[in-house]
């Protein structure tokens, strides 16, 4: 599924230079159907994470606070990726590098000088969600007057052709992951 993902950045680029505005739509709305089917997982999950992962009970709230975040980040990566699909690397490394830390940054000093956990995770999440709007705004600002034309898209020959970025993907997350394992 992981690889799945990197490849839909993928196939977010190709389908805004070839396939036209529809395929960028389907592409993003699947992407964050899974973020959403993610986010509810993680939500309803949390006593169970906090209590059999991390052996910290106290962590639920914050937990459930920072679910948002899933599909938030998704659709913020996706952006980004549209963007340097779209030419604008400078406006995509902003949205996806840049924003979060310093909205997440301004939030938590809004919300108090506490620096509590549920203080950070409210921020985090709030600041994800904002970054998510702004870079579906840039998108959408940016592409209006570059969807004019139709083309061809085929997702099964994109797939075929990245199948083995699958696993690759793989064995990356293998190789980061086996240490914490």
């Amino acid at each position: 599924m992981v690889g799945g993902v990197g490849v839909g950045f993928q196939r977010q680029q190709f389908a805004v230079l070839v396939g036209g505005k529809a395929h960028v739509h389907e592409e993003r709305g699947a992407l964050a159907g899974i973020g959403l089917l993610l986010m509810v997982i993680v939500f309803a999950g949390a006593p169970w994470m906090a209590e059999m992962i991390f052996q910290k009970p106290l962590i639920v709230e914050p937990l459930r606070l920072m679910a948002p975040t899933i599909p938030a980040i998704s659709i913020i990566f996706i952006n980004a990726e549209l963007l340097k699909g779209l030419k604008k690397i400078k406006l995509s490394q902003i949205v996806k590098g840049t924003c979060l830390p310093i909205a997440t940054f301004l939030i938590c000093l809004w919300l108090g000088n506490k620096w509590q956990l549920l203080c950070i995770s409210a921020g985090y999440s709030t600041s994800a969600v904002l970054t998510a709007i702004l870079g579906t705004y840039s998108v959408l600002k940016t592409s209006q007057h570059r969807f004019s034309y139709k083309g061809a898209f085929s997702s099964r020959k994109l797939f075929r052709t990245g199948f083995p970025l699958y696993n690759i993907a793989l064995l990356h997350l293998l190789m980061t992951w086996s240490a914490t394992i």
